[in-house]
């Protein structure tokens, strides 16, 4: 993600996903080293919704 000047690497997990053997050595190995702003989000699952309508 971008945005201006700024740059944000962001990895998503859907719920009962983790984060692979490969990604963690990116992670380690490229991400960190470099100080690159990097992260990891998780997807929950939701369990009860409500529509609402807009006027």
């Amino acid at each position: 993600m971008w945005k201006g000047n700024e740059l944000r690497f962001v990895e998503v997990k859907a719920p009962g996903d983790r984060i692979s053997k490969s990604q963690r050595v990116i992670l380690e190995e490229f991400a960190k080293p470099l100080r690159l702003d990097f992260a990891l989000v998780e997807v929950e699952e939701e369990t009860h919704c409500e529509q609402h309508k807009l006027d």
